[in-house]
């Protein structure tokens, strides 16, 4: 029995175990906090992703021609015009095909991140 609640003591002060317990109590705060902004916000959330999700697939005819290349015939005369899908370029109050300038300077951090991240070979 003493041997069964020396285990106990010890188990006690073993601090272990804490770091676990804070990881997961700090996962559960910033779980809290992000369903609270989403259900503060609510309505345009709702909005940003019915938008996102009426975009259209390619039509089977543009602009009295049958579409057999979407690319040259329908995404890029669109993408010309300033016609861009929603993404983070729109949320910065961006226009047109300046809407897609974040994606590109994040392309290029990500690019640079990984050259600079491989060691030289001599």
């Amino acid at each position: 029995m003493s041997m069964l609640l020396n285990y106990v003591k010890s188990f006690a002060r073993n601090e272990e175990g804490q770091d676990l317990l804070e990881y997961a109590l700090l996962v559960a705060l910033i779980a809290l906090i992000a369903i609270g902004a989403v259900g503060a916000a609510g309505g345009s959330v709702q909005t940003i992703f019915q938008s996102i999700a009426d975009q259209q697939y390619p039509p089977y005819e543009f602009r009295g021609e049958v579409v057999t290349n979407p690319t040259t015939q329908w995404a890029l005369p669109l993408l010309r015009e300033g016609d861009v899908a929603l993404n983070f370029g729109h949320w910065l109050g961006l226009r047109g095909l300046a809407t897609l300038l974040p994606l590109a300077a994040g392309a290029a951090l990500v690019v640079l991140a990984t050259v600079r991240g491989r060691p030289r070979e001599s």
